[in-house]
């Protein structure tokens, strides 16, 4: 059973964060450098045994919850976080990526403004210069179109659902595919801006065979019999078409 909890603020964002003492800095002072304060932060830390814990302490007058103690990985600890929301929004933002500017919490704030989304989608830019744009669309169906940097989603939808922790990848997906399977009953936004500037040596981008295996277990869940089977050699195709360009590039 999880908590309910009063909504205090407009947005609650999840930092989890294990041994990022080379930019956790930056990402906290991109949260707490917002012009609005319309936000709840939270940090959770898996026991960190470099500088991070020290870092972050630097900044703890403006960080609502903090805790540091072991974990079983980046989902538990999203998880955890989940637990003392207080926000009406929640936002995840990675512990190697940043808010795009100070504006990003106002600008949500008069997005929706008198007015109730299940989830709000943003954009998120790479390190590199990349643009990646939401697609709450078909394509949901094969992958994760979402990226949960530029993710707002309602509270509502945490009262009876958390994060897989047995996944290591994909346990966001999950929620992605549930609200596009549901999406005649739930009132989706895209806001056309960037909301998260995200590094892009994350783990889905190098543990290729761990990706498609996630992808496949989380789609079964939702999709059975000879569609899951159509979906996931669709995906196999179109992500080693994706890769071989990518290296290419390279």
């Amino acid at each position: 059973m999880h908590t309910k909890r009063s909504v205090d603020k407009l947005v609650s964002i999840i930092t989890v964060v294990y041994n990022a003492e080379s930019t956790i800095e930056q990402s906290i002072l991109s949260v707490i450098g917002q012009k609005s304060r319309n936000y709840q932060y939270i940090i959770i830390d898996g026991n960190s045994t470099d500088q991070t814990t020290s870092i972050i302490h630097k900044y703890r007058g403006s960080i609502g919850f903090f805790s540091s103690e072991g974990d079983r990985g980046i989902y538990d600890a999203m998880n955890k976080g989940l637990n003392v929301i207080a926000g009406e929004y929640v936002l995840f933002l990675g512990a190697d990526d940043f808010l795009y500017d100070s504006s990003v919490i106002s600008d949500f704030e008069t997005f929706v403004k008198n007015r109730r989304y299940d989830a709000v989608f943003g954009n998120v830019c790479y390190t590199s210069g990349t643009g990646i744009f939401p697609e709450f669309s078909s394509k949901i169906l094969l992958h994760n179109t979402i990226h949960h940097q530029g993710a707002f989603y309602n509270r509502e939808l945490f009262a009876h659902f958390r994060y897989d922790i047995n996944l290591k990848l994909l346990s966001d997906y999950e929620l992605n595919l549930e609200l596009y399977l549901n999406r005649r009953r739930m009132n989706i936004g895209i806001i056309d801006r960037m909301i998260s500037l995200c590094t892009e040596n994350g783990m889905s981008r190098r543990m290729n065979n761990l990706v498609i295996s996630e992808t496949a277990k989380v789609r079964s869940k939702k999709i059975s019999g000879v569609m899951a089977v159509i979906y996931q050699g669709l995906f196999i195709i179109k992500f080693n078409v994706w890769n071989a360009i990518r290296h290419y590039k390279l």
